[in-house]
């Protein structure tokens, strides 16, 4: 009985080392490396834009007033483009135990030109005249500033911030009409700085000599990327008639680059 004691004993001591040392060895594997300090990298994207137009013609002397909504529906159609991306990247964390904060700066560059047009379009209740127009809008770089939340798991890191992001847009307009009796154009370009949100989440995975792979996804929002007004132009005219102009964009970015802690 005894020697049955002494080895149940020795099997439950031996049990308990080594459950230990598995439950030691597995806190240790799981505890995070260090993400703290400064880092900077880039990273290759693409870039998918959506503009939402609103945009109406004031009821002057040229317009038919009950054309007015028939003209609004028609300008103010959403339209989207999509275009590569470069994110420019530099930052820096503090960690407490898994728990990483910071604040990076992103400046990204693209070429997104998003443009909606349509020809010969009848108005409503004007028959046998016939409308044209396009609107164009361009965001070529935004530049970010985003505190920062994350939690490392091992050698990754997953991130999600939130801040403003300030950006320059173009917006051009054009309108004619072909309206026999007179020469109807009209025309409206705005270059404008628009302070937006962005919001982030991102990947990480650190690697040898603290280079870091690194892949997000971006969401930005800017409520007012054009204001203004713009007249109706023929020679020798007097119209009353304005377009008035205003446009939301959004956008979407997936990107994957490289980062270096140091």
């Amino acid at each position: 009985m005894q020697l049955n004691l002494n080895k149940k004993s020795y099997a439950i001591k031996l049990i308990s080392v080594i459950s230990l040392t598995a439950v030691s060895g597995l806190v240790q594997a799981n505890e995070p490396v260090d993400w703290s300090g400064q880092y900077a990298g880039v990273a290759l994207g693409v870039v998918a834009g959506k503009v939402n137009p609103d945009v109406e013609a004031t009821d002057g002397n040229y317009f038919n007033t009950e054309n007015l909504t028939d003209l609004k529906r028609t300008f103010s159609q959403d339209f989207s483009d999509n275009d590569m991306s470069a994110t420019f990247i530099y930052g820096y964390q503090w960690q407490q135990e898994n728990w990483v904060y910071g604040l990076e700066a992103n400046l990204f560059v693209s070429n997104l030109s998003s443009k909606n047009s349509e020809t010969n379009h009848e108005y409503a209740h004007t028959s046998n005249v016939y409308y044209s127009y396009s609107e164009k809008v361009e965001n070529k770089f935004g530049i970010s500033i985003k505190p920062k939340v994350g939690y490392a798991f091992d050698n990754m890191l997953v991130n999600f911030s939130v801040g403003p992001v300030l950006s320059k847009f173009k917006y051009t307009f054009n309108f004619d009409d072909t309206n026999s009796s007179y020469d109807i154009t009209g025309k409206h370009t705005d270059s404008k700085w628009a302070l937006g949100v962005a919001t982030g989440l991102d990947f990480n995975y650190k690697m040898d000599n603290d280079y870091v792979l690194y892949a997000s996804y971006l969401y930005t929002y800017y409520p007012d990327v054009v204001d203004g007004k713009s007249g109706l132009d023929e020679p020798n005219s007097s119209w009353t008639d304005e377009v008035k102009h205003d446009a939301s964009f959004s956008s979407h970015t997936v990107s994957v680059g490289l980062v270096k802690y140091f």
